[in-house]
């Protein structure tokens, strides 16, 4: 073609190139996996505070139904010891320091 190569056999400047592109590529796949990771973690910390305070709402549920039955005038009273544990709390820090250390509590728990 009459035309003066660029980059002349062994091609150094093309496998220069090629390599650059190689490293950026990794670099990238690299930080979307890190960025990919915070996520998950985040979104497992969220799904675990969302989990805690269902269980603090359906304790407290459970706490004033039982309460208004003792209240009430036309039930019988008597102790209920099921709804006595229900309605207890779980120990949410205990449990979360056994599963993942002090450094994974969720913000809600480490201020209760």
């Amino acid at each position: 073609m009459g035309r003066h190569p660029w980059d002349p056999p062994p091609f150094a400047a093309l496998g220069t190139i090629v390599s650059i592109l190689a490293l950026y590529t990794a670099v990238l796949i690299l930080n979307v996996q890190r960025h990919e990771d915070r996520l998950a973690n985040h979104r497992e910390l969220l799904t675990l505070e969302l989990a805690i305070l269902g269980e603090q709402k359906s304790a407290k549920i459970i706490e004033l139904i039982e309460k208004l039955r003792q209240d009430s005038p036309h039930l019988v009273n008597h102790d209920d010891q099921v709804a006595t544990a229900m309605a207890a709390l779980a120990d949410t820090a205990a449990i979360l320091n056994a599963m993942h250390g002090p450094d994974a509590l969720p913000r809600s728990v480490q201020a209760t």
